[in-house]
């Protein structure tokens, strides 16, 4: 599995199943990393534990990527609106 796997699952699946993600959750047995695995599928508990510490940097960087493209998508809305009234 590959970086680019994790990062489909964080940008396609979980943003449907979580709506907040906490600092707690990223952690090795928190409830992201529990949905990320079972989607990726069972390695064995020592597999599963070995591949978060090799990819939570990535499921890290995919999650700040998804809200910086949703926060930008969402502030082009608002100024587009504001533009649109104050003309």
């Amino acid at each position: 599995m590959n970086k680019t796997m994790v990062r489909d699952v964080v940008q396609n699946n979980l943003f449907r199943a979580f709506k907040f993600v906490k600092e707690e959750d990223l952690d090795y047995g928190g409830t992201i990393s529990k949905y990320i695995l079972n989607k990726l599928g069972r390695m064995g508990a020592t597999g599963n534990k070995e591949f978060w510490a090799k990819h939570k940097s990535a499921v890290r960087k995919a999650i700040d990527s998804k809200r910086s493209t949703t926060a930008m998508g969402i502030k082009k809305e608002v100024l587009g609106e504001y533009k649109r009234c104050s003309v």
